[in-house]
Parts: structure tokens; C-alpha cells; sequence
């Protein structure tokens, strides 16, 4: 699956989600053992909760960034992207390939922002 396709999924997911999970450590550089054990830098180790566990999200943002995580605007008249979605805003101290994460979780919502800035690594 692309990296492109794996954010779609993430945009559209509801919740916590194991299979994401597994793509998301796959896009980073984890493989998976074709007895279903996935490798990550040689050691053999569980998936991580991405999607669900907002310190696991926060593994994936690139070193020298800092983020912002915004709740849901459920009360503004916003059009794009739905009002009713957490926002991560990851940016880099140079302000060079800033991006934006939305999803119906915060976890989700960092797994997005931080899969777009290592697309621009």
C-alpha cells in the first residue's frame, strides 16, 4: 500500500484500528516475517498502537519538529476539513515542510500529519 493510500485509510478510519496499525510500521520501515511476526530494526517485536495510543503516534513525528494537537470544532461553520476532527499541525524549526494531520482521533490525526512530514524527508 502507498503512503498516499495509507493516509486515506487513516482520513476515513473511525477509531483504533490493529490492521492500520501494521501498515503504519510497515510505511516506516518495519517489515513483517511471513509467519506474521514483524520485524522492526532487527528485533522482533509487536506492532505498535498507533492508532490508538497517542505516546505510540507521537513515535512516528520526525526528531527536530514540534507539534500542536487541536480537538474538534464541532460549533464552527468550517467547510474543509470536517469541523468535528482532532488537527495535528506537525512543523519543522525552519518552517520548511509544515503539515497538517486530520482525524477522528488524536492519534489518528498525528499517525496522518507525521506519514505527510516523512513524505517530505
Amino acid at each position: 500500500m502507498s503512503r498516499d493510500e495509507l493516509i486515506a485509510r487513516l482520513e476515513a478510519a473511525t477509531g483504533p484500528d490493529r490492521e492500520l496499525d501494521a501498515a503504519i510500521q510497515m510505511a516506516v520501515g518495519g517489515r513483517i516475517r511471513s509467519d506474521g511476526v514483524p520485524v522492526w530494526d532487527g528485533h522482533f517485536i509487536g506492532v505498535g498502537a498507533y492508532t490508538s495510543d497517542v505516546n505510540a503516534a507521537m513515535k512516528l513525528v520526525p526528531p527536530d519538529c514540534w507539534q500542536e494537537i487541536k480537538g474538534p470544532r464541532k460549533y464552527l461553520n468550517i467547510p474543509h476539513p470536517v469541523p468535528n476532527v482532532w488537527s495535528a499541525y506537525i512543523a519543522k524549526w525552519n518552517h520548511e515542510g509544515d503539515v497538517m494531520g486530520w482525524g477522528a482521533t488524536p492519534a489518528l490525526a498525528i499517525c496522518i500529519a507525521a506519514l505527510r512530514a516523512k513524505g517530505d524527508e
